[in-house]
């Protein structure tokens, strides 16, 4: 494939490494579950993207070893509740996001994965020489709600950037999320797959300053089916925000870099986008907000 050269990319949403076979096959609608080092650099020249946002998968394959283990833990720690099955389980991300810190690439922002489990001293580990913390942190509210207030006080006393995918309880009773965005106004929040399409959070992002969406996955067919639930659709929901507040993410591998590209362009080809519309999503409100 040739080189993209039209579009210039800041890709604010991308996952590093291999995540556990078991876990896939478990809960993944894809059998792209890789990202080395190699195809990132490839996928980042090919498609002109300039920056993006690295973080560890969901479940890192070293989590969990032989696929037995893996059925194990899933068997042993279910919760019995069937609307948040995973809720609490302890995932140790310290190997993968090591791996990821050591990259040597400028165009790569690493942010740490934090589990439901770590506090805030997983986070400063990774503080430079200045005692100056990462940009911000990924949390995957499906193993347990949001991050406790240690983390979110530690998040705002250094104004990070928090990449949320919505915790289930958040889904049920948004306002658990929306509380939060306000009690900790220097936390950026990023809400991950334009935030589940949910009504309360689509409308909350016009009146809060520190709420963002990001594209990952919105053009899959799981998550236009969640979004049609919600009685609405994925470009009507990039369309209708604000300027600055919705950023393109790629969710590579699990998402391809190239279809999501494509689902924004074709606003534009719609002539519903400009094509200022069209750089500010791909490109200048990632640089905003990630200071890229």
């Amino acid at each position: 494939m040739e080189k993209c050269e039209k579009y210039r990319i800041n890709d604010a949403h991308c996952h590093y490494g291999t995540n556990s076979i078991f876990m896939t096959m478990a809960l993944r609608p894809t059998t792209r579950i890789s990202n080395n080092i190699q195809r990132l650099q490839e996928n980042m020249d090919r498609n002109n993207v300039e920056n993006c946002v690295l973080f560890a998968q969901p479940e890192p394959s070293n989590t969990f070893g032989h696929f037995w283990k893996g059925l194990f833990y899933h068997l042993k720690n279910k919760s019995p509740d069937p609307d948040e099955p995973y809720s609490g389980w302890k995932i140790d991300y310290t190997r993968a996001n090591d791996e990821i810190w050591a990259i040597d690439d400028d165009r790569v922002a690493f942010i740490p994965f934090i589990a439901a489990n770590d506090s805030a001293e997983n986070i400063a580990k990774y503080e430079d020489e200045d005692e100056k913390p990462p940009a911000g942190i990924k949390y995957y509210g499906i193993y347990g709600n949001m991050p406790d207030d240690s983390i979110l006080s530690y998040m705002n006393e250094n104004y990070m950037n928090l990449l949320l995918h919505i915790p289930m309880a958040c889904s049920k009773d948004p306002y658990k999320l929306l509380d939060k965005v306000e009690q900790y106004p220097d936390i950026n929040f990023q809400l991950a797959h334009l935030g589940d399409g949910i009504p309360e959070i689509i409308k909350a992002v016009n009146d809060l300053d520190n709420l963002y969406l990001d594209t990952a996955m919105s053009n899959h067919e799981a998550y236009r089916y969640m979004y049609k639930n919600n009685g609405t659709t994925t470009e009507d929901i990039i369309t209708s925000q604000p300027e600055g507040k919705v950023l393109f993410g790629s969710d590579e591998p699990w998402g391809n870099l190239q279809e999501q590209l494509q689902n924004i362009v074709k606003l534009q080809e719609d002539g519903t986008f400009s094509t200022k519309d069209v750089d500010r999503v791909l490109y200048k409100n990632a640089a905003h907000l990630w200071d890229f």
